[in-house]
Order: C-alpha cells, then sequence, then structure tokens
C-alpha cells in the first residue's frame, strides 16, 4: 500500500465520520427528513467524484 493509497483511505474515513456526525447531531438537535435527504444526496456525488478521480 503506497503513502498516496494511505492518505486516500484517511480522506474517506475522515469524510464519513464527518458525514456520521452531521447525520447524529440532526437526529439529536431535529431530525429533518429533508436536510437529511440532501445530506445524502450531497454525500452520493462525492463518492461518485472521489471514484471518478481515482480511476483516472
Amino acid at each position: 500500500m503506497t503513502t498516496e493509497n494511505k492518505k486516500e483511505v484517511r480522506n474517506v474515513v475522515s469524510f464519513f465520520v464527518l458525514i456520521f456526525l452531521l447525520v447524529f447531531g440532526s437526529i439529536i438537535v431535529d431530525f429533518n427528513l429533508i436536510d437529511l435527504i440532501y445530506l445524502i444526496v450531497i454525500v452520493l456525488v462525492v463518492i461518485k467524484y472521489l471514484l471518478i478521480k481515482r480511476n483516472k
């Protein structure tokens, strides 16, 4: 495993931790379904972007 791959993995992991915290926080503060849907859409777009970037 190269340092580049490790950096990529770390970025993805930190990204998922951030998303988890956002979702967890929104559930605790005020569960808003519309915000959650927006968040999921943004997550999917970012994941797709990361996959495309990695495949190049």
